[in-house]
């Protein structure tokens, strides 16, 4: 039988040197020590700047949403992306003063 290859074996390597130069002894040395701070990156866009050519995002919904978007693209032959792109267009035109209301704030 063939062995499975360990695909976490460069992960691996590339650690070892970190865990292993980690000094223990010394408790009193707060210097290089991390803070617990919330660093967590938001892909949010600033609206002072100009809009990107691409925004891509990764979106977290109930799964209900999930089927409704997959078959919904399905049944109009197209992608789950194209289908959020014109819901997105539809609401656009529906609400203009959104985007105007943008460019008040930064004038």
């Amino acid at each position: 039988m063939a062995k499975k290859k360990d695909f976490t074996a460069a992960d691996r390597s590339k650690y070892s040197g970190i865990i292993g130069g980690i000094d223990t002894t010394d408790t009193t040395n707060t210097e290089n020590t991390e803070t617990t701070t919330n660093t967590r990156h938001y892909n949010r866009l600033d609206p002072r700047e100009k809009a990107p050519k691409e925004y891509r995002f990764t979106a977290r919904m109930p799964g209900e949403y999930g089927r409704f978007l997959n078959e919904l693209a399905y049944q109009r032959r197209s992608t789950i992306t194209a289908e959020l792109q014109r819901l997105v267009a539809e609401e656009m035109e529906k609400h203009p003063e959104i985007l105007a209301s943008l460019d008040e704030l930064n004038d």
